[in-house]
C-alpha cells in the first residue's frame, strides 16, 4: 500500500486542520472510511449475512449501500473506521425492502438509550442479519458474531 500507518494519520491531520478552518463545516467521515479502506490493517471490516428465508433489496447501514442480499448470502467486507455497539449489539441505522416492505433496524427506536456503549476495535467481524417474523416482520435484528 502507498499509505502506511504514520502517512495516513499525518494526512488525517493535515486534512483535519484545513478543512477546520473552512467557514462550512465538512463532514470528515467519509473520509475517514475511504483511509479506512485503503489500509484495512487499521480499520474494522465487517461482513454481513442474511439470516432469513427472505431476499433484502437495495441493504443500506448508516448510509452506507450495502448491496441486495439474496437468503444466505452475504456481502463483501465493509470497511469502518469507527464502528457503535449497544450492549454488544451493533447500533446501526439499516434499512431494505422485502417482498415490497420497508425494513428497518431497532437501532432506530432506541437511539436515545445509549446506556452501555462500547467501539469495535480494528479486526474482522460479521453482522447477522435476522426477522424475527412472529414479533415484527418489518424489523432487522442485527447480531454480531
Amino acid at each position: 500500500m502507498f499509505l502506511n500507518t504514520h502517512h495516513s494519520g499525518l494526512l488525517i491531520l493535515v486534512l483535519g486542520c484545513f478543512l477546520t478552518g473552512c467557514k462550512d463545516k465538512t463532514d470528515l467521515k467519509p473520509l475517514a472510511e475511504t483511509l479506512a479502506s485503503l489500509n484495512p490493517a487499521d480499520s474494522i471490516s465487517i461482513v454481513y449475512i442474511n439470516s432469513t428465508n427472505r431476499m433484502f433489496k437495495n441493504v443500506v447501514v448508516d448510509d452506507k449501500s450495502i448491496a441486495d442480499l439474496a437468503p444466505g448470502e452475504h456481502s463483501a467486507p465493509n470497511y469502518y473506521s469507527h464502528f457503535t455497539l449497544d450492549s454488544g449489539y451493533p447500533l446501526s441505522r439499516v434499512y431494505a425492502v422485502s417482498n415490497g416492505d420497508s425494513l428497518s433496524s431497532y437501532s432506530e427506536m432506541m437511539w436515545w438509550c445509549g446506556s452501555q456503549w462500547s467501539s469495535l476495535k480494528a479486526g474482522k467481524y460479521t453482522i447477522e442479519m435476522t426477522v424475527d417474523e412472529r414479533y415484527d416482520k418489518n424489523r432487522i435484528l442485527l447480531n454480531l458474531q
